[in-house]
């Protein structure tokens, strides 16, 4: 099949696995047409294990280089890992699991940790937040700073949600352990995110002081 043709293949469907190819190109013998398609240029969806095709031309990617399409997602960059790899460097102000898993459509922890372990990206708590991280020093520094910020914007806008308050209110009086960071911690098994200036500053406005034996 010229090559005009198997183009208008791909202009029609958008997005084809090999078996449709097949089905499509009858006369067609499978390594010929992955040759057609290394021609014209091609990329393999990062999700659903690579089955599905599309030629480099089609996709409408996002500005995260990412396109999805009937469920099945594409990316600029080829493969999950590099996705991820250059997301997560790109990024400003770093990337947490759940946003990296809204973004890509797909879940994306063994490939985190596949990263983690080749030293391609960095991770760091920040604000009981695991922080996924460029790999370069500097870079990570500077993705921190800006999530912290971002941190500090967020709590100028949004009031603490009462019963957060509250939770912390009752850790309180339930434990002599009154270390924002273990308060933090203590909540956190309970699924209650809280950071600890955000403790600090429940202290401060009911004007909470540890009391001191004498």
């Amino acid at each position: 099949m010229p090559d005009l043709k198997f183009q208008k293949l791909f202009q029609r469907r958008l997005v084809m696995d090999i078996q449709t190819i097949q089905k499509l190109c009858k006369d067609r013998s499978r390594r010929s047409l992955f040759r057609d398609m290394t021609k014209l240029g091609y990329l393999s969806s990062y999700s659903h294990a690579g089955k599905f095709y599309t030629l480099r031309t089609i996709p409408n990617f996002d500005q995260h280089g990412l396109w999805h399409y009937e469920g099945i997602s594409f990316s600029k960059h080829d493969t999950l890992k590099s996705t991820i790899q250059m997301l997560v460097s790109e990024s400003s102000a770093g990337l947490t699991h759940k946003e990296l898993r809204k973004l890509l459509h797909v879940r994306v922890q063994n490939t985190l940790n596949d990263l983690l372990s080749a030293h391609a990206i960095t991770r760091e708590s920040v604000e009981n937040l695991y922080l996924y991280l460029s790999s370069d020093r500097k870079i990570s520094s500077v993705q921190v700073a800006h999530r912290r910020k971002q941190f500090e914007d967020t709590r100028g806008i949004c009031p603490l949600d009462p019963n957060t308050v509250i939770e912390v209110l009752l850790e309180l009086l339930c434990s002599e352990d009154w270390q924002t960071k273990a308060i933090c911690e203590r909540l956190k098994v309970r699924d209650i995110i809280i950071s600890e200036i955000q403790v600090k500053n429940i202290f401060s406005r009911y004007k909470i002081k540890k009391k001191t034996s004498i």
